[in-house]
């Protein structure tokens, strides 16, 4: 199902042809994910570049390679709406402006604690939707979010 935000949810069309096994494993692809994030603290630390062009170049790459990708599949894309646009351009902004100030952090503490602080995301994720949607987090979505940040910092410490 996809949201747009200016509708309701609208199914997507089955594959052609039923159900295709996915061209990558999603175990690699996961493996593949989780080891290209663990690196990104220490890359970046190693860097004389300023945070700002590190991020832009970071997000520059990133959406080329999401670029191909799209291309390579060759899959119609939705049409968005005006305002669908102009969240995903406030998205990128807030994106751009995490990677910003998470990269410049790293100048001014140690990666662990850069990295624990970042990974205090879902707390604050559970608390702002609760105030502005009005989605307030479930007692075993709290747990799961304290065994999250928990985990991080004990990885950390």
């Amino acid at each position: 199902m996809t949201r747009s935000a200016s509708g309701p949810a609208q199914a997507l069309p089955p594959p052609p042809g039923g159900a295709a096994a996915p061209p990558v494993p999603p175990a690699l692809a996961l493996l593949v994910a989780v080891f290209a994030v663990s690196w990104s603290g220490p890359l970046v630390r190693f860097t004389d570049a300023p945070a700002l062009a590190v991020a832009a170049w970071r997000l520059l790459l990133s959406t080329a390679f999401i670029a191909v990708v799209l291309l390579l599949r060759r899959e119609r894309l939705p049409r968005l709406a005006g305002r669908d646009w102009m969240l995903a351009l406030a998205a990128g902004v807030f994106l751009a402006a995490h990677f910003w100030s998470w990269i410049a952090s790293l100048d001014y503490t140690t990666i662990s604690s850069s990295v624990v602080l970042v990974r205090t995301q879902p707390v604050f994720v559970a608390l702002l939707s609760g105030v502005f949607l009005g989605e307030a987090a479930s007692r075993r979505q709290w747990f799961g979010i304290l065994v999250a940040v928990g985990g991080a910092t004990v990885i950390a410490w």
